[in-house]
């Protein structure tokens, strides 16, 4: 019998600067779930659930190549400092940060909401769900 890898870890609450914004990921920090990433996550035409998205670990550049839509992206420093955000990745494109240690890819719309940007500071806390 093949053993497949575990592609998706556990869901982890972002807090920024301290706070909690009530966002909860699922963590990809093995090969296997970097490289799979968001695509399957959604089929076109579906919605994203609610304050959802995917923090990969360790990366510091992204591709939105077979996704069905577009994507924010945050690239975060060793000690989860911001060092850059792009929002609205289109299906198609690359994105990449100099320096950057791990990336959420969230929902669209995501950075507005908490209104994240360069230097804040980006950490995980337990799903409390």
């Amino acid at each position: 019998m093949i053993r497949l890898p575990q592609l998706h870890h556990d869901r982890v609450r972002l807090h920024v600067n301290g706070a909690d914004t009530g966002l909860e990921v699922r963590c990809a920090f093995s090969w296997w779930a970097r490289a799979w990433g968001l695509l399957g996550e959604r089929a076109a035409g579906e919605r994203w659930l609610p304050a959802w998205g995917m923090w990969l670990k360790p990366c510091a550049a992204v591709h939105t190549l077979g996704m069905a839509g577009p994507i924010d992206v945050v690239f975060l420093g060793r000690q989860g400092r911001v060092i850059r955000v792009v929002k609205a990745l289109r299906p198609g494109r690359c994105a990449a940060a100099w320096g950057a240690h791990s990336v959420l890819e969230l929902q669209p719309g995501t950075l507005h909401q908490i209104s994240l940007k360069p230097g804040d500071r980006v950490h995980a806390g337990p799903d409390t769900a």
